[in-house]
């Protein structure tokens, strides 16, 4: 864009990657996986070169997403993974406790223990230091289901 200012510049990339995102998002209801995740990619790298965090976190679950739909469970415990590393460092707490939730189901898929030990910890800290109902609403339904699942409650 030779001839676009910066504001224009930053309006017209933010306009490609939710571009980005939106394609890939129909491409992923159509079940065309492949597309839909590199779709998902380019939308990454754009919200990323202009500084949408919220965007970019949005789009590696998206990813997290598409990966488990393809059956690559490494690949999106990956992808959550880093959604949860950005939303952590811009103290997204709600999101990131969303974020956490997704990756403990498929660390717990994938048997991963260490990994879940850690999740829970981050998890529990969240919890602790925070004044939002629904999450810690959330949080504890969570701890019940775990415990229902190991017989521990009936």
């Amino acid at each position: 864009m030779p001839f676009a200012d910066e504001d224009m510049r930053q309006r017209i990339l933010s306009r490609l990657a939710t571009s980005w995102y939106f394609e890939g998002a129909q491409l992923q209801l159509e079940q065309k996986y492949s597309e839909a995740l590199s779709c998902m990619m380019k939308a990454s790298d754009g919200f990323h070169e202009i500084g949408e965090v919220k965007n970019e976190i949005e789009v590696w679950c998206q990813i997290g997403t598409i990966r488990n739909f393809m059956y690559d469970l490494m690949g999106a415990v990956d992808a959550y993974h880093s959604a949860s590393l950005l939303a952590d460092s811009y103290n997204y707490d709600t999101k990131l406790m969303e974020i956490l939730r997704e990756e403990y189901k498929l660390s717990e898929e994938l048997g991963y223990s260490e990994k879940l030990f850690a999740i829970s910890q981050k998890m529990d800290s969240l919890v602790a230091l925070t004044d939002d109902v629904k999450m810690k609403f959330t949080y504890y339904n969570h701890l019940g289901d775990e415990a229902k699942g190991q017989g521990n409650y009936k």
